[in-house]
């Protein structure tokens, strides 16, 4: 498959006009790359997408036509962070019907304050559940 990926990204930069002299090169380079990637860990290649978003999207396009390993990681990458937004928010709703129940106000209002203010005492709440539950 990765021969298949290199001749066709080879290909690739050939229609794009990159010298046949140096195409070859090019497209075994970023082979080179593709398969480190696709080797990190997920919290290593999501720092690596971070730090150097130039070369992941390299090696994203590189597999574009062919096998998907490295977007299926980032799928698996971007599930795991909606998972825990999912998480969060619902936390968040709970404990702002909690803080809205205290301070006698509706969520309503409670969404008309700062978002500073609110999160200060989101993180108050959670402070104190994590007193009452250890």
């Amino acid at each position: 498959m990765s021969n298949l990926l290199v001749n066709t990204f080879h290909k690739r930069l050939l229609d794009e006009g990159i010298a046949d002299s140096r195409a070859p090169s090019i497209a075994r380079a970023v082979q080179a790359l593709h398969s480190s990637l696709c080797s990190l860990s997920l919290d290593s290649l999501k720092e690596l997408r971070e730090l150097h978003p130039d070369l992941v999207n390299l090696c994203l396009r590189f597999e574009r036509d062919e096998d998907k390993v490295l977007n299926e990681r980032f799928d698996l990458i971007y599930k795991e962070v909606k998972e825990v937004k999912d998480d969060v928010a619902e936390l968040n709703y709970h404990l702002d019907q909690l803080i809205s129940e205290d301070l006698n106000i509706s969520l309503e209002a409670l969404d008309a304050r700062p978002l500073s203010e609110v999160e200060k005492l989101r993180l108050m709440y959670r402070h104190h559940f994590e007193e009452i539950t250890t």
